[in-house]
């Protein structure tokens, strides 16, 4: 037989690895149950491998089985031999299961690993991994947020890429925000606090001085800065228009040219007419703008008065 190629090895090990994982699951249910699992099992193998490919395979893969599940049927045996009384210890002797598992450990790919992983949890061999890092009241916080059911586990890795996704967005936000509203509010009295993601990462690590009460403080600082900001946008139009017709409406130009007393040398409507464009030469696109912020600006720190410290 040709030397099989590193493909060939690694999916070989692989449907043997299922396979005796099959084996174990399904070692105490009939001959005939463990029998049709096991051909399932391996037809989902040669299914997607062409003729000339499938004998080799099955050839490799009996190599693969030692002597004490050698007698258990599956697709590439045509007959049953009776289990002997070893094989039927060894199959019950946890000493020699975990180390038939750490044999073929790596060769297992992750879904493998992780499915592995719980099924050995819920025989209750090892810490459900969901609660494991953390008190059942922080747990229970947790699930409230995310609305999951008291039975639902929560899965730490899981946790831990959640816990990282937001704290970048968490992050990135406070950062954009408050550098926003530095720009357009220079003097406004609401002021950025600590650097969030930094005061996150000193909880997590285990700061006495930080608290979960300091941390919720800022979130909340930076969510009500959000709102308003948002809310403040769509006030701003209203605003602007306001302080606009203020300066530029006929009746305001008339009242600005008759503080500074109207001649009786000149039409009051030539007069009012170089008011007017006296008043226009000083909207600029800048003075626009500034305007425009100012009013976001202004919105925005009555909603959020008494925020500031």
């Amino acid at each position: 037989m040709p030397a099989p190629t590193d493909d060939m090895a690694q999916r070989v090990a692989a449907i043997a690895n299922r396979l005796r994982l099959i084996q174990i699951d399904f070692a105490d249910q009939p001959p005939e149950t463990r029998r049709d699992y096991l051909a399932e099992e391996v037809e989902r193998a040669l299914a997607d491998l062409v003729p000339d490919e499938r004998a080799g395979l099955l050839a490799q893969l009996m190599e693969r089985f030692p002597t004490w599940d050698s007698n258990v049927p599956t697709a590439v045996r045509e007959r049953q031999p009776e289990r002997t009384g070893t094989d039927q210890r060894e199959l019950r002797d946890p000493g020699f299961l975990i180390a038939r598992l750490s044999e073929v450990a790596g060769t297992l790919s992750e879904e493998d690993r992780r499915v592995l992983t719980h099924r050995i949890a819920d025989a209750g061999l090892a810490p459900q991994a969901s609660d494991a890092a953390w008190s059942p009241e922080a747990g229970e916080r947790l699930r409230k947020s995310l609305q999951l059911p008291a039975s639902q586990p929560l899965v730490g890795d899981r946790v831990m890429d959640l816990a990282a996704v937001l704290t970048d967005l968490a992050g990135s936000l406070d950062q954009l925000m408050w550098t926003a509203w530095r720009e357009m509010a220079r003097t406004s009295a609401v002021r950025r606090g600590s650097d969030l993601r930094r005061t996150l990462g000193r909880l997590a690590g285990g700061d006495e001085a930080v608290a979960r009460e300091q941390v919720a403080e800022e979130v909340e600082r930076l969510r009500k800065l959000v709102a308003a900001i948002i809310s403040a946008v769509r006030m701003a139009g209203a605003e602007f228009a306001q302080q606009h017709t203020a300066r530029f409406s006929p009746d305001a130009v008339e009242a600005a040219k008759r503080s500074e007393g109207v001649s009786w040398a000149k039409a009051k409507e030539a007069q009012y007419w170089e008011k007017y464009c006296q008043l226009a030469a000083t909207m600029t696109r800048d003075s626009i703008e500034t305007d425009i912020l100012g009013c976001i600006a202004k919105s925005a720190e009555k909603l959020m008065k008494g925020v500031g410290r």
